[in-house]
């Protein structure tokens, strides 16, 4: 075993210590303070400090304190970010008495974990609109935010960016919050979206980023909050895209199924006609009827109407399970019945067809949003994003970093977005011109011209049926045609007398001069004709121009590698 000196273990041992000692210290050093400390030494000014200097400050007209006396009446935003905030520590009288009119609050990276602390702050400034609380690691306590006794009416704006909550407490605030409008949970690990949406019915803006989600039936739970403008996935591991525009209250495909056993068809159609009699839109009404008959064939039909007359014969008073379609129009409602009532039978007139097609987009999941960002996620298939024209109101897509397109050129992945894309007027922030869009789609035609036909995505036979069939552009490098010493071919008599690279730079009569001297002939003896490469590879008629002036410059015929000089030799009379 090797000897260690007793003087290094202990001058080892000594600097550990020493190490420890500063960590302590430094933690120490981290001073742990109120809100309210936070507050009054930011924003307050303190009268004892020996480095306080009097400036003499002349104030006209009347300070805005809206009839308080409180110190930071004037007060509207309030930035305490990273300030080491741990607790509330409010005096007994609340915040009345020093900012009761902050309307922003930024306590964003500080060293608050207790909801507790955060309740006491934000429910004392009665005017707050905006609440910021990223990067503070809340302790999971549900409890506690479902009995919260107060709500909060002001708040619009809530970021949560980054603490740790859970879904369930998100949706637990949600009920404190009558009037958000704003939700940022980014980078909260949320993977499953389960929620009663309906405590977050004004929300406009929801703000996902970074978190878990894979699956697009977690997003298809969001088709509820009818206000939703603005949706942000954007390093969400999403797989998939897809919109169903006759899913009203279940998941996409859950109102079609496959044909089953008659009572499931029975509890299909039960749950399909309440819907359609206690609902008292018409659209409604004639959504549900036009999922019965796509789903049942005419023997269910008969069945049901057997069944209806057999109920009527030992219970006149009940209409049994499957109603009778004409009498499905609320009773009590006063509104027309739906125009596919009247095609079945019905007797009030359809409503206009622009009133039809207005309420039915009211009523279709996303109907309002205009807003999507589906950047850094998974996306691998054509279809995916196929889907996103049928949002009813999307015009704003952000589409940046996603495995489908990742091994294009930018130029090319921009035109297969805006061809993918047909509703879309604004691409990753910018406008989309009629003329671009027109390139772009001619270019997403000729991209998968030699795809196979069954591997081609569905907005290829949409836009084959707009511009019809096109054919592949011949790929030519056009910068070849600044090429200063190309190969050219030299034919004599139709055979190839010889081939010579060629410096190009310099007059015809160069040229004319080194065939006639190739050849041994008198440079008056011949005529020279060009054909051009490019002109042969894109179809055209292979025409000669002849080179009969010596003094034009070579440059001017843009002479490529592959192009033939056709000699005509004549004989001196």
């Amino acid at each position: 075993m090797e000897h260690i000196p007793e003087t290094q273990v202990m001058s080892e041992g000594m600097e550990q210590n020493n190490n420890n000692s500063r960590n302590v210290s430094r933690k120490r050093l981290v001073r742990k303070r109120s809100f309210l400390d936070a507050l009054t030494e930011k924003y307050c000014v303190n009268m004892n400090d020996d480095n306080y200097e009097f400036v003499h400050i002349v104030i006209t007209g009347k300070p805005r304190n809206n009839g308080t006396d409180a110190e930071l009446a004037h007060l509207r935003n309030v930035v305490l970010d990273r300030h080491n905030i741990s607790h509330a520590g409010l005096p007994q009288e609340g915040l009345t008495s020093i900012c009761p009119n902050v309307v922003d609050l930024d306590l964003a990276c500080n060293n608050i974990d207790n909801w507790s602390e955060i309740l006491q702050i934000i429910s004392k400034l009665p005017k707050l609109k905006f609440v910021n609380l990223s990067g503070n690691k809340l302790m999971k306590d549900e409890a506690l935010l479902r009995d919260w006794p107060h709500q909060l009416p002001a708040v619009e704006n809530l970021v949560l960016n980054k603490t740790g909550i859970t879904w369930t407490e998100v949706e637990a605030l949600g009920q404190r919050l009558p009037s958000l409008r704003e939700l940022h949970v980014c980078g909260n690990d949320f993977e499953d979206l389960e929620c009663e949406w309906k405590h977050f019915s004004k929300v406009e803006c929801l703000r996902l980023n970074n978190n878990t989600i894979k699956s697009w039936s977690e997003v298809w739970k969001l088709r509820t909050l009818t206000n939703l403008k603005n949706l942000i996935l954007s390093g969400n591991p999403l797989q998939d895209v897809h919109y169903d525009p006759s899913c009203q209250g279940n998941q996409p495909g859950d109102l079609k199924p496959n044909m089953t056993p008659m009572q499931d068809c029975s509890a299909i159609i039960d749950v399909l006609v309440s819907e359609a009699c206690q609902s008292g839109d018409n659209s409604v009404n004639e959504k549900c009827w036009s999922i019965v008959d796509e789903i049942f064939n005419e023997a269910c039909n008969i069945a049901c109407e057997s069944c209806n007359a057999q109920t009527k014969e030992t219970d006149p008073s009940n209409t049994g399970m499957f109603k009778s379609k004409k009498n499905c129009t609320p009773e009590n409602s006063g509104k027309p019945i739906a125009k596919s009532d009247q095609m079945k039978g019905g007797n009030s007139e359809a409503p206009d067809s622009g009133e039809d097609d207005a309420s039915e987009a009211g009523t279709r999941p996303f109907h309002q949003l205009h807003t999507l960002c589906l950047s850094k996620t998974n996306i691998t298939d054509w279809e995916h994003l196929h889907a996103l024209s049928q949002f009813p109101s999307l015009s704003s897509v952000r589409l940046t970093g996603i495995p489908l397109v990742a091994q294009m050129e930018q130029d090319d992945r921009w035109m297969l977005y805006i061809a993918s894309l047909p509703n879309i007027k604004l691409l990753n922030g910018s406008d989309i011109t009629n003329t671009e869009r027109e390139k772009s789609e001619r270019f997403f035609l000729r991209h998968f011209l030699n795809t196979a036909e069954s591997d081609r995505p569905t907005r290829f036979a949409e836009l084959e049926k707009k511009h019809g069939k096109l054919t592949q552009i011949v790929d030519i490098d056009l910068g070849a045609r600044y090429e200063e010493r190309p190969t050219l071919t030299f034919i004599l008599c139709g055979k190839v007398a010889f081939k010579e690279k060629i410096h190009v730079v310099g007059p015809v009569g160069k040229l004319r001069n080194f065939v006639a001297n190739k050849l041994g002939v008198h440079k008056r003896q011949f005529r020279m004709y060009h054909q051009s490469m490019i002109r042969t590879c894109i179809g055209e008629l292979p025409d000669l121009e002849e080179l009969f002036l010596d003094s034009l410059p070579m440059g001017r015929f843009d002479f490529l590698t592959g192009d033939e000089i056709h000699i005509d030799l004549f004989s001196f009379r």
